[in-house]
């Protein structure tokens, strides 16, 4: 700004004030610093400008498709569940971009979870550091850990440290997101390679070199010696990445390796939208809650002013004293020597306040850095697929989610690294394609003539299809199954019918039936002693008509059982027990319906005497 200034000077054009010469202008930012406590401070003091950054960066997270050479549905299945459920990526990659479009640049790197052991040098006797106590089962001085060891009793040695870094299931890699103002770089412009330091702040350098234990138990060895040696940390290139948002040619050479953040180019609306606030803050401080005044009247009846009719410190001490009884009471009367003026003061901040300005601010704010009005001013009616800003938005900003899938790239690479497995990429899916209905139709179509994959029909709507084809299998083992449950069922069900023993014939001189059921004579053949008259005895068919010679039916040895039910239900205990004792022997599967029927008829008189009981009919 200062040579276009200068330029206009030169050239003496400038009949008026120079345009250049702004407040917004004077504030700009000089160096990468200012650039960082602008972006924080839009960032945590502006709502709007924040929150509308997060939508626009989890508008293009709705998931992602792992592609590569061979990627088999176990690999497929292993990485999404380590990524998704434990490592939770889409939410770290929505940090990532945050931290781009906010701020321009986004420090990260991968941490393996560190192990920390102390080592004996006599005995070589190992024990983690976290099953320690500081002070008591060792100290830390000099940048060494000494004390005594349990085992071989040696006094005051110097352990060994032995540091294992490896990733489990319950603790999974991490993501370190480094703050940008502790970071400090090394770039060649010719070239384009830098070098990444991580200055360790005054407060952490302290906290590590008294010693505090969670410092002692988790750090990488390397910070401790760089506090040691008073030297900054360079970060490994293999295992650190540095994303951000390009600035223009002209503007690198004094970026010298550092990105721009987006509000940078619409830095003067930044100001100007800055300004309107702090007026409107004012407004509300100063003109927002009215102030009322009683004053005496200008004239009093002779046309004399106030002054001569009474004295004002009077006249104030009457007003000041009905204001405090009105506040005791609201409701008494008040009494004052003289009529008064009532006036009210203030109050118009609603007509002064800045309100159409302030919006007007926000939208150009906004506007200039690419985000549609409904990710600022969400509405409901929205449908029926993506409108066309969406898609324009969708092709604004694709370069900025470049770096955010070349971001998901790299941390895949890490993790395959690290973990040994098998080497994968990622895409994100397009918001467009799984929100328009008819691209999610023309898909399917496709998928079911055979033209694509289902895989790539599927994918769009969240559907993974190897894990639906195994559902699928789940379900077709259960239900053969659940029908060879059922036919194993019925045969066992045949195979009993088949092995009831058949019923003799009724003799020509039996008795009437009772009931359905022959009767015996007491004391004749096959009447069990005790059993009162009429109870069938020892007939495995308990008196039942044999139909042609063939086993009773389930119906009839229904029938037979509840006979017999009725008839050891009068019976003594005694009686009841040997005749259930000798049914059993002799036929266990009427036996069982028996004593269903016993056990049911029971709980029915049981409650039809208490029902007798509340009615008032039992003496």
């Amino acid at each position: 700004m200062d040579s276009i200034g200068g330029y206009l000077n030169r050239t003496k054009v400038l009949d008026f004030p120079d345009p250049f010469i702004s407040f917004s202008n004077r504030v700009y930012p000089n160096t990468v610093k200012e650039v960082f406590d602008w972006a924080e401070y839009l960032w945590n003091r502006h709502g709007i400008y924040s929150q509308s950054i997060r939508r626009c960066v989890r508008y293009f997270l709705c998931g992602f498709d792992l592609t590569g050479d061979g990627v088999s549905r176990e690999v497929r299945a292993k990485y999404s569940t380590y990524l998704i459920d434990q490592l939770n990526l889409l939410d770290v990659m929505g940090q990532v971009g945050d931290e781009i479009i906010g701020f321009g640049n986004c420090f990260t790197s991968v941490n393996v979870p560190l192990h920390r052991n102390l080592v004996c040098p006599k005995c070589n006797l190992s024990r983690p550091i976290e099953s320690m106590k500081l002070n008591k089962d060792y100290k830390f001085a000099d940048y060494k850990f000494t004390g005594d060891c349990p085992a071989c009793k040696a006094k005051t040695v110097v352990f060994k440290r032995v540091d294992v870094t490896r990733a489990t299931d319950e603790d999974p890699l991490r993501v370190v997101f480094w703050a940008p103002q502790h970071i400090r770089i090394e770039h060649c412009e010719l070239t384009g390679d830098s070098r990444y330091y991580y200055c360790i702040p005054v407060e952490e350098r302290t906290r590590i070199s008294l010693g505090e234990e969670i410092y002692l138990h988790s750090v990488p060895w390397e910070f401790v010696m760089c506090v040691k040696d008073n030297t900054d940390f360079e970060l490994n290139p293999d295992t650190f990445k540095h994303c951000k948002l390009m600035p223009n040619a002209t503007l690198r050479p004094k970026m010298r390796g550092w990105g721009l953040p987006l509000f940078m180019s619409n830095f003067g609306q930044v100001v100007h939208l800055q300004i309107l606030e702090r007026y409107n803050e004012a407004l509300a401080m100063d003109w927002l809650i009215p102030f009322r005044v009683i004053s005496p009247p200008a004239q009093g009846p002779g046309g004399e002013g106030p002054m001569v009719q009474m004295s004002m410190s009077n006249f104030m001490g009457s007003v000041r004293r009905m204001l405090e009884e009105h506040r005791l009471d609201p409701t008494t009367w008040h009494t004052l020597p003289m009529p008064v003026q009532y006036q009210t003061l203030g109050g118009e901040a609603k007509a002064l306040a800045p309100v159409e300005l302030i919006e007007r601010a926000t939208d150009i704010l906004l506007s200039s850095m690419g985000i549609p009005q409904d990710f600022y001013r969400p509405t409901l009616s929205m449908g029926g697929g993506p409108p066309i800003s969406l898609r324009m938005f969708e092709r604004t900003w694709m370069h900025y989610i470049t770096n955010i899938e070349d971001w998901m790239n790299w941390f895949l690479a890490q993790c395959a690294k690290i973990m040994n497995w098998e080497t994968v990429h990622a895409t994100l899916m397009k918001t467009s394609v799984i929100e328009d209905e008819t691209n999610k139709q023309i898909r399917l179509n496709l998928a079911s003539s055979g033209v694509i994959s289902k895989q790539t029909a599927l994918l769009p709507l969240n559907i993974d299809p190897d894990i639906e084809l195994q559902r699928i299998s789940d379900e077709r083992k259960r239900e053969a199954e659940q029908a060879r449950e059922e036919q194993r069922a019925m045969a066992k069900s045949d195979m009993l019918d088949q092995a009831m023993p058949p019923v003799p014939p009724i003799p020509p001189n039996a008795s009437q039936p009772m009931n359905g059921m022959p009767l015996p004579p007491p004391g004749a053949e096959g009447a069990p002693p005790g059993m009162p008259p009429g109870m069938p005895g020892g007939a495995p068919g308990m008196g039942s008509a044999v139909n042609n010679g063939m086993p009773p039916t389930l119906e009839q040895m229904t029938a037979d059982a509840q006979s017999m039910a009725q008839q050891l239900m009068v019976m003594d205990p005694t009686s009841r027990r040997r005749e259930l004792v000798n049914l059993k022997s002799q036929n266990p599967s009427v036996h069982a319906l028996v004593k269903q029927m016993l056990t049911d008829m029971e709980q029915q008189a049981g409650q039809a005497g208490v029902q007798a009981a509340r009615s008032g009919q039992m003496g």
